[in-house]
């Protein structure tokens, strides 16, 4: 009860700041503006737009992965005849965007749901949802962040897998977007060596 307090309160202070950082984002913004440099200010400025940017097709890009596993979910649950189909793809698309833990809870109320209604279909939903997550894994993560971030399938499995090595869940979670950002700024850096 005790950690479940914790992470309530944590959750809760998280959404709290951040909508009082939403309300006073121009001025915070301006602030931060002010405190570069005005040698470095131009620059620093068309670096942040770029990085937000960036991270703006990152989240696009898990919003229509997530997408394409909830279909896909869905869609192997209702063969299977799982009731609530539509619902629990919702559920495991929304779940997948977590790394790891994250597709094993959203899959938890399907089987759940299935065991219900027999062991064999219990069985046949964990079939169907870990062989939504290898097509997932191995083909639309990589396309998606791929055409997305501009770096290759390759590079990007190459980056999650070493990223989950060195920093587990969280390490994946940030690995594109950390890699997005230094590009950017190492763009940004080369175009005003070069002008």
């Amino acid at each position: 009860v005790s950690g479940f307090a914790a992470a309530a309160y944590r959750f809760a202070l998280a959404a709290v700041l951040s909508c009082f950082f939403m309300a006073d984002r121009d001025r915070m913004l301006l602030r931060l503006e002010l405190a570069i440099p005005c040698v470095w200010r131009r620059n620093a400025v068309r670096a942040g737009n770029e990085i937000l940017r960036e991270l703006r097709l990152y989240i696009r890009g898990q919003a229509t992965i997530a997408l394409a596993v909830g279909v896909l979910a869905m869609i192997g649950l209702w063969i299977i005849g799982v009731s609530g189909a539509p619902l629990l793809g919702l559920i495991v698309g929304i779940f997948n965007v977590i790394p790891y833990l994250g597709p094993v809870i959203g899959g938890v109320p399907a089987v759940i749901l299935a065991l219900s209604s027999s062991w064999q279909r219990a069985l046949l939903t964990v079939a169907v949802l870990f062989l939504v997550q290898q097509i997932d894994g191995l083909v639309i993560s990589p396309r998606v962040m791929g055409n997305i971030t501009g770096f290759s399938p390759a590079v990007v499995l190459i980056t999650l897998f070493l990223s989950a090595q060195i920093g587990g869940v969280w390490g994946m979670l940030l690995a594109l977007p950390v890699m997005m950002a230094l590009r950017t700024l190492y763009r940004v850096f080369v175009q005003r060596k070069e002008s």
